[in-house]
């Protein structure tokens, strides 16, 4: 245990392998064993070797007829339990990280929403030769960029789910390659190999790039020299499937995502933990041994498999199967959601939210699309509005986090007064808690903040029709 002989200890005092602090907490110890005390001390020895190891010592007094004549020492070792302690701690931090992030993600994404909204407002206004279109279209793409930042805030806080969908992931992969090539530093060089006839995954974009900025981040702690990352994706083949059947591929077809870098590599015991939560080899102070367990659940979220390879002094490969899906191409899918029109009525809409900015926005791209609008600024007056309005009321948009009465509240009293009520739930966190209580309670749909007006107005329009079959 502490690495010396049985000859070297029986020479030494116990103070000599103590650290500092711990002869300070016993310089009293004498006296209160010659008094005829016991006691126990959460104290420090320092190995042979210079490591610490955190020991549980009992001391009690020997007494013969009333008479001290000595101590016995029992110690045991709790480094396991220390070390468990401090992986608790660390949970208990990142969680309320986790809620402080999705708090921000949250608030900004009202936020952004405000700023997406009014762009598109002026954007419907300008002719593409107008020259505040493309200030107004770079406006809006920067808004799209902090939106997507804000939904890894919520991965980050589990307050998000995989939004998959047909996925184009060469495009996934140039895309990030472009973040991490400012992001790394410029002795790592990056390098593509992309199957140009790469079939379709159903992924979710954000979590795509999520697991390989994680596993990118990684690779350059390996590379602190300099070195290559390579990023590779290919087709599957039958031979791939039955060549290495210990990886479960038990779906027709898979795209493979290949992240490898020339860095230092590990051992195969290091490999053993890799995915395990809290398991890191970078040291307190530069991480917190959750990346790669992400990266491990994500995978897993996309019915995915995941392998690692890797040998000391000659890098690490990362080897990812998604499942292909036969659907519509990624291009086309994203062309279609671009080309749907916006969509104009004349129902009428209550909008409950409590935020000014986004209560004047809806108005106002509502009522000029046709629709009557009544607005709310909680749930206490949306109830009102809708009990002096329920004959003419045909929607209901409504905000899930609200002052006062939340929006699973106000959903549930608006169920009791017309169970066939349609309403769209909105919030800047996603489809999660809550939101997801309010669905299954019978929610005619959900959209995520910030979200293009064509969006909202493709919810409704898809909601509308149902209940009155028109076309």
């Amino acid at each position: 245990m502490l690495e010396y002989s049985e000859e070297e200890l029986t020479s030494m005092r116990n103070k000599d392998i103590m650290d500092g602090k711990s002869r300070l907490l016993l310089i009293d110890e004498p006296a209160k064993l010659a008094g005829g005390k016991s006691s126990k001390y959460e104290i420090v020895y320092i190995t042979k070797s210079g490591k610490k190891l955190p020991v549980l010592l009992s001391v009690s007094p020997i007494i013969i007829n009333g008479v001290y004549k000595g101590a016995r020492s029992v110690i045991t070792d709790i480094s396991y339990f220390k070390e468990m302690e401090k992986k608790l701690l660390q949970a208990q931090k990142m969680e309320a990280i986790g809620v402080l992030a999705g708090g921000i993600a949250h608030d900004f994404n009202n936020i952004l929403q405000t700023v997406l909204g009014y762009t598109q407002v002026l954007l419907q206004n300008k002719p593409s030769h107008d020259p505040d279109f493309i200030n107004l279209k770079a406006i809006e793409e920067s808004a799209q960029k902090a939106s997507s930042l804000t939904k890894q805030l919520l991965v980050f806080a589990r307050k998000s789910e995989s939004n998959l969908k047909p996925t184009d992931l060469n495009r996934e992969v140039n895309k990030i390659s472009e973040i991490l090539s400012r992001t790394l530093p410029k002795m790592i060089k990056i390098e593509l190999n992309l199957e140009e006839k790469l079939k379709t995954v159903n992924a979710d974009s954000v979590q795509i790039e999520q697991i390989i900025m994680n596993i990118g981040l990684n690779a350059a702690y390996a590379m602190s020299d300099g070195g290559r990352l390579i990023i590779e994706t290919g087709n599957v083949t039958s031979y791939d499937k039955i060549s290495n059947p210990e990886l479960g591929l038990n779906r027709e077809g898979y795209v493979l995502l290949r992240i490898s870098d020339t860095g230092i590599g590990m051992d195969e015991e290091t490999q053993k933990h890799i995915f395990e939560p809290f398991f890191t080899t970078k040291g307190a102070d530069c991480g917190t041994g959750l990346g790669l367990a992400m990266v491990y659940g994500l995978v897993e979220s996309h019915k995915g498999h995941i392998i690692c390879c890797s040998k000391p002094d000659h890098g690490t490969m990362f080897t990812i199967y998604l499942p292909v899906i036969e659907a519509m191409p990624a291009e086309n899918y994203a062309k279609k959601i671009e080309g749907n029109k916006l969509h104009c009525g004349n129902e009428t809409i209550l909008l409950v939210d409590d935020e000014e900015p986004l209560r004047r926005l809806g108005y106002e791209l509502l009522n000029k699309q046709g629709f009557t609008v009544f607005v709310a600024e909680n749930g206490e007056e949306a109830l009102e509005i809708y009990r002096e309005n329920k004959k003419i009321i045909d929607l209901v948009i409504l905000d899930v986090s609200m002052p006062g009465m939340g929006g699973y509240l106000c959903f549930k009293e608006l169920r009791k007064m017309n169970p066939n009520i349609k309403v769209i739930i909105v919030t800047g966190y996603s489809d999660n808690g809550k939101v997801k209580e309010i669905i299954k309670s019978g929610a005619a749909g959900f959209v995520g903040k910030p979200y293009r007006f064509t969006k909202i107005l493709n919810k409704i329009q898809e909601i509308l029709d149902t209940k009155t079959n028109r076309k």
